[in-house]
């Protein structure tokens, strides 16, 4: 292979430099730029939508100055006969027809008059004290604004305004007026200019007033909600609103379209103005600026390799520590440098060598700092999951009954070993009351951690709906519905459904007063020991609500005697399949029955403690593969 030139090399060396030091200054200038004119569009929308926020602000303190003058002179006046008051708000009325529906004014003492300044007389049964308007302002003290409803005769959106009455210093009444907010309607669409969407209006409990989408459009009979509407989308604007700040927020509009939206409030009455702006639209002025950046970093780099070339046709002389210092470069020696030895075009550029390796080092230690500020986020971002997970465990605890108050029997006469193999699990026990008789389950659902925790809160709500609306008496039934239930809720029966999971039950209905326990199982069994015999009364071997658990498929019933001295186990295949820290094979069906064998006989205290510790010595260091539990209980006596 020829060797290139000492021309050739320094004409590539020096152009590699020029286009970092441009790319690096136009980014720069460019983000810098950038930030400008992102800052001056976003002060204009906010000085924009501040402007009609003050206007609404001002017409707000009219209205409200006009109803504070009226008590004054009422007050002023000292008469506060009916007759008085009642041609004073008529007259005031009058006057004020044009922007006010009504005066009106009730006072603290009941057997007062309610008196309205439009002639309406209340029906018998009214009370204003009741009213909303009249027990703000009580408890305000000074003039209030009340939540706007859409009057359903006149079409128009009306807001109470009410201040209370005093007769030397105690109020003994407030006074209200009824006025359309047509005006405010006027300036929320004067917000909207040429390169905003849309203005909308929030009252004081967050319900829109003003906004295109007919959807959430105030009627006579309901105000929509923020918080409540397009899947909480709103939420971040209310969450702003809640900490005091109106910092631009986007999101993806009722239209499809992505939009900025910019707040003010409105200070004397607690509303918000707001306005949407597309986000192409927004960003007009920032694109024209990166078109023009890229331009003349074109420009910059094209002029630049033409002085180049004319510089390097000068040059004869090989500059042979410029290239060694390239090469150790190149050898990942960031510290290498190149000593300018001559104020000539050769010290120049070993200048700008030293230049680009300052640079390229600085670069490299910024990014490291920013491999470690992101790592620093993971792991912030991990703890709150965490934190999520382990929330999502005490929900699923609140679950788990406590057997002694919803089974009827005590803490010696059962025990519990239910240990997940992640925070949550897919394996859960339940019971409930019915009458005299006790249903107790033990279920082993598909999957473990988040989404066998799902299925367990699933699977637990059905098992409540049947007991309460179909069945109670009959478990094998229940565990039918249970099966079709769901099939139905999570959409297996749809031979494209995505998902195939299900449940395994073990289900016994317990009838103290007839001596009896009713099982019915659902690939589990139930255990017991009579006589120092094990008796295994095996489960149907079909799960429930699997793509191929059969609807029709009849779970059978099995009736056994109660024995006070009997205990009875029920356990999810997780504790049998565990496997052990000196044996790939699991636990085993047959150790763990001759557990029950050997140690039926002992207090259940004693029992639990025995099963703990036989599974954590033969598990010893191995992870636990799936969700165990055990169950162990014994029915002592006959209970009402």
């Amino acid at each position: 292979m020829a060797k290139r030139s000492l021309k050739f090399k320094f004409i590539f060396v020096t152009c590699v430099i020029c286009l970092l030091c441009l790319l690096l200054v136009s980014v720069v200038s460019y983000r810098i730029s950038y930030n400008i004119v992102k800052n001056e569009a976003k002060q204009k929308s906010v000085e924009s939508v501040q402007k009609y926020a003050s206007e609404m602000n001002n017409w707000f303190v009219e209205q409200s100055t006009l109803v504070l003058g009226m008590v004054e002179d009422i007050e002023i006046n000292g008469d506060y006969s009916e007759q008085y008051l009642l041609t004073y708000l008529t007259q005031k009325l009058e006057r004020h027809n044009a922007y006010v529906i009504d005066y009106y004014m009730g006072f603290v003492d009941k057997n007062k008059k309610f008196l309205d300044g439009s002639g309406w007389v209340p029906p018998a049964d009214f009370d204003c004290h009741s009213r909303k308007w009249y027990i703000a302002a009580i408890k305000d003290g000074g003039v209030i604004f009340t939540t706007p409803y859409l009057d359903a005769s006149t079409g128009k959106m009306i807001v109470t305004i009410a201040a209370p009455v005093k007769q030397n210093g105690k109020i003994i009444g407030v006074l209200g007026a009824d006025i359309p907010v047509t005006d405010l309607v006027t300036i929320s669409n004067k917000a909207k200019k040429a390169s905003v969407d849309y203005a909308f209006l929030l009252d004081q409990e967050n319900n829109f007033l003003v906004h295109p989408d007919k959807s959430l459009q105030p009627t006579p009979t309901e105000l929509k909600n923020a918080a409540l509407v397009m899947s909480g989308k709103y939420k971040p604007l209310l969450k702003n609103l809640n900490n005091g700040g109106y910092t631009i927020t986007e999101f993806n509009d009722y239209d499809g379209i992505d939009k900025y939206f910019i707040l003010s409030n409105v200070k004397s009455s607690n509303w918000v103005l707001g306005i949407a702006i597309a986000k192409a639209e927004y960003l007009k002025p920032l694109n024209k600026l990166l078109v023009g950046f890229v331009i003349a970093l074109v420009i910059s780099l094209a002029l630049g390799v033409v002085i180049i070339l004319i510089m390097v046709n000068g040059l004869l002389k090989p500059i042979n520590q410029l290239r060694q210092a390239v090469n150790r470069y190149s050898q990942k020696d960031f510290d290498a440098r190149s000593p300018v030895i001559a104020d000539d075009e050769v010290g120049e550029l070993s200048d700008s060598f030293n230049y680009m390796a300052d640079i390229i080092q600085a670069y490299n230690h910024n990014l490291e700092e920013k491999v470690a500020e992101r790592t620093r986020e993971l792991q912030e971002k991990n703890n709150d999951i965490l934190e999520s997970i382990n929330y999502a465990k005490r929900i699923q605890l609140s679950i788990l009954p406590d057997m002694s108050k919803y089974l009827g029997i005590s803490d010696a006469e059962h025990f519990v070993i239910w240990k997940p193999r992640d925070i949550v699990g897919g394996d859960f026990y339940w019971c409930k009351k019915v009458n005299n008789s006790y249903f107790l389950a033990l279920a082993d659902c598909t999957g473990h951690g988040v989404p066998g925790a799902l299925m367990t809160m699933t699977v637990n709500a059905i098992l409540d709906r049947v007991i309460d609306q179909i069945d109670h008496e009959n478990p094998a039934r229940v565990l039918q519905e249970v099966n079709r239930i769901l099939k139905e809720t999570l959409r297996q029966d749809d031979p494209h459904s995505l998902t195939n999971d299900g449940v395994d039950i073990g289900l016994c209905l317990i009838k103290p007063e007839e001596k009896l326990l009713i099982y019915a199982g659902a690939k589990i069994s139930l255990l017991y020991c009579q006589e120092d015999e094990l008796i295994e009364i095996k489960g149907d071997k079909q799960s429930l609500g699997y793509k191929k658990s059969k609807l029709d498929f009849a779970y059978c019933n099995h009736e056994i005697n109660l024995n006070p001295a009997n205990v009875y186990y029920l356990f999810s295949d997780g504790f049998v399949d565990q496997n052990g820290r000196s044996n790939e094979f699991g636990f085993g069906r047959k150790r763990l029955k001759q557990a029950i064998v050997d140690n039926h006989s002992c207090d259940l205290y004693t029992q639990k403690e025995i099963f703990t510790n036989m599974l954590n010595s033969y598990m010893g260091d191995e992870a636990q593969r799936d969700d165990i539990t055990l169950i162990g209980f014994k029915i002592a006596d006959c209970r009402n």
